[in-house]
């Protein structure tokens, strides 16, 4: 699934340089670093380090997957995967982790739970559920064109009753991530 380098039609945008500093992206993006990066990297997506980046920061993101080195702290909403080329010293929040034969890990795993409909927060501080307002926030769509898309099941929704709408983060993240590819 996570070839060394991306295939020439998937759109990755590429960081080949020595940086410092924080970068957040507030929209999906599919990220690839193969230089030098030290600070912190806030996103939603998809981050590749690739084989030879040397990378030394706090990340967040959805899917994180190694084959280069990296040291600090990961937090996944989804996945980490650490490639057989990889050399990791970090502590390591996701749902689901994966070593491959060959990886060189020194952390610790924390494994996110995911608790029904409580509100359960990840240790990042972002509740797994929205409401209308904050999906409206999160979006940068207007309120009432979200609930016309979820009464008609163009956006997935949770309902429990006619006036309480709710949106699965997890969810939400799928939806807008097929319909920017398209």
């Amino acid at each position: 699934m996570f070839n060394k380098k991306p295939k020439q039609d998937d759109k990755y945008l590429e960081i080949d340089a020595g940086m410092k500093g924080t970068l957040e992206f507030k929209d999906f993006v599919k990220l690839r670093i193969s230089g030098r990066f030290d600070g912190n990297l806030l996103m939603k997506g998809v981050l590749i380090i690739g084989e030879d980046a040397v990378v030394n920061a706090v990340v967040e993101g959805d899917s994180i997957v190694i084959f280069g080195s990296f040291s600090g702290e990961l937090i996944a909403n989804k996945e980490v995967r650490l490639m057989k080329t990889s050399r990791v010293d970090a502590d390591i929040t996701a749902r689901s982790i994966f070593i491959e034969e060959g990886a060189c890990f020194d952390g610790k795993c924390n494994m996110i739970k995911e608790k029904p409909s409580d509100g359960y927060k990840t240790k990042s501080g972002i509740d797994e559920y929205f409401e209308i307002d904050e999906l409206s926030n999160y979006l940068e769509i207007d309120k009432n064109e979200l609930l016309d898309w979820a009464r008609s099941g163009k956006i997935p929704c949770i309902s429990e009753t006619d006036s309480s709408i709710r949106f699965r983060r997890q969810d939400i993240d799928k939806w807008v991530e097929d319909n920017i590819l398209r």
